[in-house]
């Protein structure tokens, strides 16, 4: 139950598989575990010390993907950074996480110089471009550079209840709380997400969310358990979707509502060949019912799966499966609920004073389980 397991089990039953895509970039499961392992040995060259925090402050890359993997592997603890917040917000969560390294890039340097006058816990900051056009950019060590200055390590974090990764939340109740997440919890998050994906060796899953949110990273968890192939997009961009979709052969496309109604209004979207998609996956927000009636109107072919959670779950808690989306199904009136709970996790709904309310009732959700 720890997370480097999953990289290694990959790369055992699907070596010369394609670990990840990523504009006009592909690795295979043999070289991503290769490369995982080093950069574990460049971070623990570098310093870093079991526990120690390493955020990432970037845009989606298949170098974002290995950070999920080699950061744990060294037995430090991941923490993606929101690239959109303000120089206060970031400040903040660099100084709660204890952040001693960070790897940037280009797209959320510029103040780079600030942070690391306001945060002097701050010492090593490595920049995920490479040839960046920045003058900013030049004052860090790149990537491939801090890679290639390691040899590969044996994972450092074997204990399924050591701490895996701090996740910050959006902050609705106020300011962003970081989540500490463990690896059993996640991994058992992970296997979750595979089952109700029917998720299998070698099919393809598209990241089109921001990996520092925990829904993405969720994803992104559940594509190496399943050793298929991570197919990243660097944001979300809907004709670049379509392309990937075409040109890729994606088969899991993981969604926000907000990115459906987007995709759905793209022009020429008929004439586009999305014959390989099988499952469209979507959460994190609330899908309104007539969303849900245009994308299963233009899709009606396609599995759609709805999924409900939250970052202390590590983080899916229900999930509304493909048959509850199609008409004449007895579940079809419950398409517009958040489903079940997933095996091994309970799920009650109760009043103030704790009880379990009746069917109909508003009530505060309570969700109990190994992903907590």
């Amino acid at each position: 139950m720890y997370l480097s397991q999953t990289v290694l089990r990959a790369a055992q039953v699907n070596p010369a598989g394609v670990a990840v895509i990523f504009e006009g970039l592909q690795r295979t499961w043999s070289d991503f575990a290769e490369r995982v392992a080093r950069m574990a040995g460049a971070l623990l060259n570098a310093g870093v010390k079991p526990g120690d925090r390493v955020a990432v402050l970037a845009e989606n890359s298949d170098r974002y993907v290995e950070l999920y993997y080699s950061i744990p592997w060294a037995g430090a603890v991941i923490v993606p950074l929101n690239a959109r917040w303000t120089h206060s917000e970031l400040r903040y969560a660099i100084d709660d996480a204890g952040i001693s390294l960070l790897f940037i890039d280009e797209a959320c340097i510029d103040n780079m110089a600030a942070l690391l006058q306001a945060c002097p816990a701050l010492t090593t900051v490595i920049l995920l471009n490479d040839n960046a056009a920045s003058p900013a950019a030049s004052s860090y060590p790149d990537y491939e550079t801090f890679l290639s200055t390691a040899a590969a390590v044996e994972p450092r974090n074997e204990d399924p209840e050591s701490l895996y990764g701090i996740f910050y939340t959006g902050g609705t109740t106020g300011q962003s709380k970081g989540v500490m997440l463990s690896n059993r919890g996640l991994w058992a998050n992970a296997s979750y997400i595979v089952r109700e994906y029917d998720c299998r060796v070698g099919d393809i899953v598209a990241h089109v969310a921001p990996m520092y949110h925990m829904a993405a990273g969720a994803n992104l968890l559940a594509t190496t358990n399943a050793a298929a192939t991570h197919c990243v997009l660097r944001r979300f961009e809907p004709d670049k979707v379509l392309d990937a979709i075409e040109r890729d052969g994606i088969v899991h496309l993981p969604m926000v509502p907000t990115m459906i109604a987007m995709l759905l209004d793209t022009p020429g979207l008929q004439q586009r060949d999305l014959s390989s998609v099988k499952r469209i996956i979507y959460g994190a927000a609330p899908m309104s019912e007539s969303l849900l009636t245009q994308l299963m109107s233009v899709f009606p072919d396609l599995a759609l799966l709805q999924v409900y959670g939250q970052t202390e779950m590590s983080p899916v808690v229900t999930t509304l499966g493909p048959d509850c989306h199609r008409p004449f199904h007895p579940l079809y009136a419950k398409r517009l609920s958040v489903g079940q709970p997933t095996y091994a996790t309970t799920v009650r709904i109760v009043d103030k004073q704790g009880r379990d309310v009746k069917t109909g009732d508003s009530g505060e959700i309570l969700a109990k389980g190994p992903g907590a």
